[in-house]
């Protein structure tokens, strides 16, 4: 509540395997807490404006490997 971030999940990759994926709060603070409306290791977020500095940080990556 203190920073209005409604919901977020989170997932640590360890040797390319999930070892860890747990959602924590809800999509919508305007639906409630129902069990449809709660945050999972499978809900999908709208990246919004850091969709373009990840890709390029993965690209960069991935370039920098070669």
């Amino acid at each position: 509540s203190k920073s209005g971030v409604p919901g977020l999940a989170v997932a640590v990759v360890h040797g390319g395997k999930t070892v860890y994926a747990k959602g924590f709060g809800v999509k919508d603070v305007r639906a409630g807490t129902g069990e449809d409306n709660r945050v999972g290791p499978g809900t999908v977020f709208q990246l919004a404006s850091l969709s373009k500095p990840i890709g390029a940080t993965v690209i960069a990556q991935e370039v920098g490997k070669g």
